[in-house]
């Protein structure tokens, strides 16, 4: 995919992005003690509104967040990945962080 391609999908999806959606996505948040994610994270996915979170342990349980990001969240117009926790569009190779995606 050409350079250009990937700039033009990017635009597209912040495009679609409110202001509120995009501050979101700076937004890190602690987990809970015993390592697990707190209870209002999921629905601040859903909405946007949480780029990634601290101290969250264990696959299961950190698999779950970028999964309700790509399956639930109303942008879920690309993939996930799970070492840079950046949104990615459809078609776009692997991320610039060398991680693993999740999606197509």
């Amino acid at each position: 995919m050409a350079g250009a391609d990937i700039e033009d999908q990017l635009d597209e999806l912040l495009a679609k992005m409110t202001e509120a959606e995009k501050r979101g996505q700076l937004q890190q948040l602690d987990g809970l003690p015993d390592g697990t994610y707190r209870p209002e994270h999921p629905d601040l996915i859903r909405k946007g509104l949480l780029g990634s979170t601290l101290n969250v342990r264990g696959a299961r349980r950190t698999n779950e967040l970028p999964r309700i990001a790509v399956e639930e969240g109303h942008l879920n117009s690309g993939s996930f990945c799970f070492r840079c926790g950046s949104r990615l569009p459809h078609g776009l190779p692997d991320p610039p962080c060398g991680g693993m995606q999740l999606g197509p």
